[in-house]
């Protein structure tokens, strides 16, 4: 009997060392995955929050990219055309052009030889020459660079930091004539990066691709005490982005604070500038942390509770193995079914209830377990706030409506503790928690929680339970915000991408007179002679020339010249067909492009034109005549530049003949 007591005794300790051990790795099991859990939505967060802040950097640079378009085919309009008001007007344009762009600073034009040509707040006469600046140099010795973006840079009169964007000026033999540049505030882009939510240790940085440091916004400082142009970033950085240079993500200390962070960087498209967001690890293992110690807690119990049983168990089967083995067995085991129905009782006991609060009439909605809880009869006492004030011990109330308040408040969740009052005078402890919902408006709706009763010194398996329930809220609610977040972003691209269509058709029309511009009839003509190409049918193209209309700025001034142009330029277009094109294509010369029509009905077209123009009569400057040369394209021609040439050729023909004439031959 000894021997099987002995072996009883072995048994029961192998059994609780191996659940203890069972329950210690079902503990550390749990804790990762919470952990990993937390990490990952992290990650995703900053992922969405880079492709956020990426668009809106690059939808910036690409604005003024597009303007600086545009401002060069105005120069290189107005230095085509009549040299005298050339200056002035350059000028003109790229005041109106800073104005459209808030976020420009200030625009300038540079000559070939580095000399601000023109600059926004410069006293007329005074010349600043930039030859040796890199960005200049850069765009000067290099035929194939068109756009450089450069800085930080700190103006030297307004003190203010900003990123400069510069574009090269050539003629149409490829010589450089100069460059257009515009100066953006990084004000522009540090309120990007203050508008994110970053948590209490996230940080958000904007970069040029040397590491040169333009943004950063941290909870504890937007914009402030930042050491622009500084390039100091951690190792991980360097290496993440040498890896992988358009996007990536790494977890580091920062260099500039030494906060360790979840990390995401991204290239922006087309712009050597980088976005860096990163997550506080901080900000992510509290709540992991506060799972994995209730689960530790549970585990401890529930392994005492086990040793304690089995001890139990033990010790009255030894004082009663020698008389009645049999009969100690049937009492172990009701010993232990007795143990399972106190660990249920306990559950029950510790048990939770849910509460919804509606702010407008404060009403409150409670469970029927916190109404057990709160020892409330649904049939006599009605749930309000009320109600709720009566049951708090006076001397927490104070500190739990400050809670409630300082929740709703701080847009934040709330957790606290504070004793309640039953009416039989028993005073128990609740753990509170809550969540604020708000309106569009920002105005709080409802505040929504749970209450747990923390009196019960066995209520491990049911914290478990409610805090499991916590981190289901909790997630379904990232989701939604990340959800929220990318619904966002997608309308907000929408937008910008809406508002650079429009741009890019601004870029594309004459302002004077309305009518396709250069760029324009340099896009069509190349389709035109791709498409000749692929189908063997030609196109016509016609260049017309005003004639004398220097005589009429001369004589009349230039508001009427500028009357006279609107004027034919809308008879040139109401003499043709939809899908033909007529452009301004500098000065008083336009260029007409007539598809699959053969010289002699181009000839027939251009007369009609001629007789249109005829028929204009200006009350100032009278009847205006046009000389038009015609010329069909070929199959066989090089590139589309040939029949543009030819038709030019044949103007000067028909200005030689005595002008107001068509000649294609």
């Amino acid at each position: 009997m000894q021997t099987e007591d002995r072996f009883q005794r072995a048994r029961f300790a192998l059994m609780v060392t191996m659940l203890g051990l069972l329950i210690v790795g079902l503990t550390g099991l749990n804790a990762y995955q919470i952990r990993s859990a937390a990490q990952e939505r992290a990650a995703v967060t900053t992922n969405n929050l880079i492709t956020l802040v990426e668009r809106q950097v690059y939808d910036t640079l690409r604005t003024v990219d597009l303007a600086l378009q545009g401002a060069a085919l105005e120069i290189d309009r107005q230095l085509s055309g009549d040299g005298d008001q050339a200056e002035a007007r350059i000028a003109e344009f790229l005041t109106r052009q800073r104005k459209l762009l808030p976020e420009v600073i200030g625009v300038c034009a540079i000559d070939a030889h580095g000399n601000l040509r023109f600059e926004e707040g410069r006293a007329a006469g005074e010349f600043v020459n930039v030859a040796d600046r890199d960005y200049f140099q850069f765009l000067k010795n290099n035929a194939d660079a068109k756009v450089v973006v450069f800085g930080p840079l700190q103006s030297r009169v307004s003190q203010r930091w900003a990123i400069g964007i510069a574009r090269a000026l050539r003629d149409d033999s490829g010589q450089f004539r100069g460059a257009v540049a515009a100066t953006l505030s990084v004000d522009e882009f540090q309120e990007h990066l203050n508008l994110l939510s970053l948590g209490k240790f996230g940080a958000a940085t904007l970069r040029m691709a040397d590491m040169s440091l333009v943004a950063r916004a941290t909870p504890s400082g937007k914009g402030t005490g930042i050491d622009y142009g500084s390039r100091i970033t951690s190792t991980q950085l360097k290496n993440a982005i040498s890896e992988n240079p358009e996007r990536g993500s790494y977890t580091a200390a920062t260099a500039l604070d030494g906060i360790e962070r979840i990390n995401a960087y991204m290239k922006v498209a087309n712009y050597p500038m980088y976005v860096i967001v990163g997550i506080g690890l901080q900000d992510v293992e509290p709540e992991w942390r506060k799972q994995a110690f209730f689960v530790l807690i549970l585990g401890f119990i529930a392994m005492l509770l086990t040793a304690l049983g089995a001890g139990w168990l033990a010790r009255i089967r030894r004082r009663q193995f020698d008389d009645r083995f049999d009969e100690a067995r049937r009492k172990a085991d009701e010993a232990l079914r007795q143990t399972n129905e106190l660990l249920t009782l306990s559950e029950q006991a510790a048990g939770s209830g849910a509460w919804i609060l509606t702010i407008k009439n404060e009403r409150l909605k409670w469970s029927a377990q916190i109404l057990k809880m709160f020892g409330i009869d649904p049939a006599t006492d009605e749930a309000t706030l009320d109600t709720w004030r009566k049951r708090v011990h006076p001397e927490d109330l104070a500190r739990a409506e400050q809670a409630i308040a300082d929740s709703l408040h701080n847009h934040k969740p709330f957790n606290t503790s504070y004793r309640v009052i039953r009416p039989n005078g028993e005073v128990i402890w609740i753990d509170a928690y809550g969540t604020p919902t708000y309106d569009a408006d920002g105005n709080p709706v409802r505040l929504a929680g749970i209450y747990v009763d923390a009196t019960s010194r066995h209520a491990a398996q049911q914290q478990l339970i409610d805090s499991e329930q916590k981190y289901r809220q909790i997630s379904g609610e990232l989701e939604r915000l990340n959800a929220e977040l990318e619904v966002k972003v997608a309308t907000r691209t929408a937008d910008l991408e809406a508002a650079m269509r429009t741009l890019e058709q601004i870029s594309r029309r004459d302002a004077l007179t309305g009518l396709p511009n250069r760029l324009a009839a340099d896009e069509r003509l190349r389709s035109e002679f791709l498409n000749m190409k692929r189908s063997g049918v030609p196109y016509t193209v016609m260049m017309l020339d005003l004639d004398h209309f220097k005589n009429v700025n001369d004589t009349f001034g230039h508001a009427v010249g500028d009357r006279v142009l609107q004027s034919l330029g809308h008879a040139m277009r109401s003499s043709l067909r939809e899908n033909d094109l007529v452009c301004r294509y500098g000065g008083e010369e336009f260029l007409v492009i007539l598809p699959a029509t053969t010289l002699e009905a181009a000839i027939a077209v251009g007369e009609k034109i001629r007789l249109a123009i005829g028929s204009v009569h200006d009350p100032v400057a009278g009847i205006t005549t046009i000389s038009v040369g015609v010329a069909m394209a070929s199959p066989g021609d090089a590139n589309e530049e040939v029949a543009v040439k030819a038709a030019d050729m044949r103007l000067y023909e028909a200005k030689r003949a005595g002008r107001d004439r068509v000649v294609a031959f």
